[in-house]
């Protein structure tokens, strides 16, 4: 087995020159790295995260080969551990689950609307029983097993200022694309105390 070691940086200079730069910064953090991306020479740079206006993010580098990645797993660093949400009391909650995979399909109607194609292809059918029946089964399972410490975890309760810019561009993405959002703005209601 080979280990290969990855340059990890903390500040970017702008006669660094790498292959990739990959950017892991909150969505409320991004705005405030362009300048330096800008007059960096590396040309390849990979945004890691959440992030609802990727179009206007890469209109905004037009001399690099700007790329989008998402990590399934989150949470945050104590000392010697990750801490994540403990997604247990879910697990029986059929119809809270229900109504997080209609939200879901929301967005999905809204990016369909945008004129984007469904990514991944298995999931062009959203609207059907069996995209349903997927979702919750895999929420079932997430909720029931340890993948709910992989998939999910308190990192909204700890990025307070980017679950609330995420929402807050979202619904500006959905009232674009003329797509309802009911299930959406409900879940927002339950959570509003949260939000800033």
């Amino acid at each position: 087995m080979s280990v290969s070691r990855i340059p990890v940086v903390t500040e970017l200079k702008a006669e660094d020159k790498y292959d990739v730069i990959f950017i892991v910064l909150r969505y409320t953090q991004l705005d405030a790295i362009l300048d330096t991306l800008r007059t960096n020479p590396t040309k390849n740079i990979v945004f890691v995260g959440n992030d609802v206006r990727a179009s206007a993010l890469s209109a905004s580098l037009p001399e690099k080969n700007v790329m989008f990645a998402f990590a399934s797993s989150a949470g945050h660093r104590e000392r010697e551990y990750v801490a994540s949400v403990d997604l247990k009391k879910l697990k029986g909650n059929t119809a809270y689950l229900n109504r997080l995979i209609d939200a879901n399909i929301e967005g999905y109607r809204a990016i369909k609307n945008a004129g984007h194609e469904i990514l991944p292809k298995d999931d062009a059918e959203f609207e059907g029983a069996a995209y349903h029946k997927t979702c919750l089964r895999f929420f079932k399972l997430m909720s029931a097993t340890s993948l709910r410490k992989i998939c999910a975890s308190d990192h909204a309760m700890n990025a307070v200022d980017e679950m609330s810019a995420l929402n807050r561009d979202l619904k500006a993405f959905f009232d674009e694309n003329g797509a309802k959002y009911s299930v959406w703005q409900e879940l927002e209601q339950e959570v509003a105390k949260y939000l800033k």
